[in-house]
């Protein structure tokens, strides 16, 4: 497991975690930034003449200030790193996959048994999904029995 050895922020509207590996996690949610404030640039110059402004935004542009792994991870979850427009709430999960990130298995393990009664609901249903889950899953059985009676599965790439 990945640990946070600092949580800093140097000024209003950004802040930065820093995990033990290096890595840091940048959150920015100031003016002309990929959040909601990206047109408030009144306020970012009354900030930068010294005035006080309290940020508020429902999304956050996010991105891996150190290091490679942080920014592949929202490559893979968001498409592109930096992330614009990253709702607020998405940023615990993201916190929690970067400090299990280094985990062989943090998601679901299931024997054999729970993905054959699995595969037999899938297909009574003729959607091209569950046909194409139900491939998935006839590899991932052979995984199984290849690798000693379990898998561990990532739920939100199985589809």
């Amino acid at each position: 497991m990945n640990k946070i050895v600092l949580i800093d922020s140097y000024k209003s509207g950004k802040m930065a975690f820093t995990f033990e590996n290096g890595e840091r996690l940048s959150i920015v949610w100031d003016g002309a930034t990929y959040s909601d404030n990206h047109d408030n640039v009144d306020e970012l110059l009354r900030e930068a003449r010294g005035g006080t402004v309290s940020w508020n935004s429902t999304t956050v542009e996010v991105f891996g200030a150190d290091g490679e792994q942080i920014n592949k991870y929202l490559e893979e979850r968001y498409g592109q790193a930096p992330a614009p427009r990253v709702p607020v709430n998405d940023i615990p999960k993201i916190i929690v996959d970067i400090l299990y990130s280094d985990e062989s298995c943090n998601e679901a393990t299931f024997t054999s048994d729970d993905l054959q009664m699995l595969k037999e609901l899938l297909s009574k249903d003729n959607t091209q999904q569950a046909i194409k889950l139900t491939k998935k899953l006839d590899t991932l059985l052979q995984d199984i029995s290849d690798e000693g009676g379990y898998t561990c599965i990532d739920m939100e790439n199985l589809l």
